[in-house]
């Protein structure tokens, strides 16, 4: 899990850098911009620690596409232009110390949501027999399970005679 941890951590990083830029342009719009490119730093983290498959490349080449794509669409469309009227609203609601409040309103919950709408995208660069004894159940254990179960009396205290469930309505 600790490559996750190195998607949060870098992507709070690249927010607080577009952060600093908003600071110094008194203008966040440039969020947008950055969106996609989080999710570039997310799989860029995952897929750090194998070997990569062809299918697992056509993924990473198809997401950076769409990413690169997106943002330079979202940097020329928003140059020189006013700050977005969502974000005007924003500024409004959270003055005064809306420069402040921004790293944490807009950056950090971008790159959080960002983070976790790729969370996919860490199982597709990291399977799961990969990551542990732990992360699922072996078939051994299922059996064991399943031979419990069958082992459990058929008299079951909780049951009536007839074989049926107690009259929750006693309870009352």
């Amino acid at each position: 899990m600790n490559i996750y941890l190195d998607a949060l951590l870098f992507s709070l990083l690249f927010g607080l850098v577009g952060w600093i830029y908003s600071f110094v342009k008194t203008n966040v719009n440039i969020v947008d911009s950055m969106w996609s490119l989080f999710f570039i730093i997310n799989i860029a983290c995952f897929a750090q620690a194998n070997s990569i498959s062809d299918n697992q490349w056509m993924i990473y080449v198809l997401l950076v596409i769409w990413a690169v794509r997106l943002s330079a669409y979202l940097c020329i469309r928003n140059a020189n232009k006013p700050e977005d009227s969502r974000y005007q609203d924003i500024r409004r609601n959270y003055s005064p110390h809306f420069p402040l409040k921004s790293l944490f309103i807009i950056f950090v919950f971008q790159a959080v949501l960002a983070l976790i709408i790729s969370y996919p995208l860490y199982y597709i660069f990291n399977p799961i027999d990969e990551q542990g004894w732990n992360m699922y159940m072996t078939p051994e254990q299922a059996a064991r399970g399943l031979e419990l179960i069958e082992n459990i009396k058929d008299d079951n205290p909780d049951q009536e005679s007839s074989g049926s469930c107690k009259n929750l309505k006693e309870f009352n």
